[in-house]
């Protein structure tokens, strides 16, 4: 009696999105780059990152020849690309996977070509929301399996998280039995699957990247048991990311008809927080506060000189450090950076010379401030 070696079950994926989309491809040689039209209107196509998709593609090619179009039933996988402001619409591709069969061809017998109707798309996920977009988001992740985790493993960091990079797809779910999620959950088989990827030693700050933080602001009526005389509307920020949970309440009198939550914590709270930043430079890093001298009049020339000190030091970023690294610095990184420098001063007859060590690590960027000072015109 012999044992014949049993099939080994395929695992269902997890994370899916593959679907079927007819229309009329065009490749432009000139760009390498293809086209597919879908009711008067043009999605960028892409090869899909496997040897399935890179065949595809090359059958592509060769069907269509240079500057050509043609109408196809293509298997394709969907791209959406985000932009980290709300404001700007997300931009829809396709990753080219394989030609579809034509409708009434039977392949039943290959077990590895999709078969859908046209438009017809499978999507497994997590139907969650993200920062970047105010529809819900199917997130499909990456299928692991022992093989790929062995294979991606001896990778550094930067590679492990393009490879690990979800692609988050808007969806409106009228029907749904359950609402998005509002935050990431912490899912232990990920939690897992980081552990067996990154090593206790590596530098983990890029894996913070694949978990985009969320925030959100809310209303509520709150009162205190006994300090307060009536309930007041406080308006809390709950950011969540890798860095954890974040909780910020403010009290305000505001009704929530006049001022949304998120509006009242950014366009009014932030803006007063900033203000008390610049009063804080003038304090601490201009000594505004030395007013120790016996008469009132010489405790006034003290302020007057740090007011003007002031000034210098708003207009010093706006016209000499603007598209640099220093653009926003404070009034404490500039007195560090540019004027606490260690120099040799050389007097002769003619001229006193100002020489700045070498070692200094902003003479780049002090060389630049120095040319866009000389080239101010001279208003007197």
């Amino acid at each position: 009696m012999t044992n014949e070696p049993q099939p080994s079950e395929q695992k269902p994926k997890l994370f899916q999105a593959i679907g079927i989309l007819p229309g009329k491809v065009r490749f432009d040689s000139e760009s390498n780059r293809a086209f597919v039209k879908i009711q008067g209107k043009e999605y960028p196509l892409k090869y899909a990152p496997h040897q399935k998709g890179m065949r595809a593609w090359d059958a592509l090619k060769l069907e269509l020849g240079e500057n050509g179009s043609k109408e196809l039933r293509l298997t394709v996988y969907p791209q959406v690309l985000h932009f980290p402001g709300r404001d700007k619409t997300h931009i829809l591709g396709f990753s080219l996977v394989g030609f579809a069969p034509i409708n009434g061809e039977d392949n039943s017998s290959d077990k590895d070509v999709f078969t859908a109707q046209d438009f017809e798309f499978k999507v497994c996920g997590l139907w969650q929301f993200i920062p970047v977009c105010r529809t819900p988001c199917i997130s499909v992740f990456r299928n692991f399996n022992e093989e790929t985790k062995a294979r991606i493993k001896p990778l550094d960091s930067g590679r492990k998280l393009r490879f690990m990079k979800a692609q988050h797809l808007p969806l409106i779910w009228k029907d749904a039995l359950v609402p998005p999620f509002r935050f990431n959950p912490k899912l232990s088989p990920i939690v897992e699957l980081m552990e067996n990827l990154f090593e206790k030693n590596e530098d983990l700050e890029v894996v913070g990247k694949l978990v985009p933080s969320s925030t959100w602001y809310r209303s509520l009526c709150y009162q205190t048991e006994k300090s307060w005389s009536r309930p007041r509307r406080v308006v809390t920020k709950v950011c969540y990311g890798s860095e954890g949970l974040k909780i910020r309440h403010v009290v305000t009198s505001l009704p929530a008809a006049k001022i949304s939550p998120s509006k009242l914590y950014t366009d009014k709270y932030c803006p007063r927080g900033e203000m008390e930043n610049r009063l804080k430079e003038q304090h601490l890093d201009l000594f505004a506060d030395r007013t120790s001298t016996q008469t009132f009049h010489s405790n006034q020339l003290r302020l007057w000189f740090s007011s003007i000190a002031y000034v210098l030091m708003q207009a010093f970023p706006q016209h000499c450090l603007s598209k640099t690294s220093f653009s926003q610095a404070t009034v404490g990184t500039i007195r560090l950076n540019f004027l606490k420098l260690g120099a040799r001063i050389t007097v002769s007859v003619r001229r006193i010379l100002i020489a700045i060590t070498s070692a200094c690590p902003s003479q780049d960027i002090l060389s630049i401030a120095n040319n866009r000072i000389q080239a101010i015109p001279d208003t007197g």
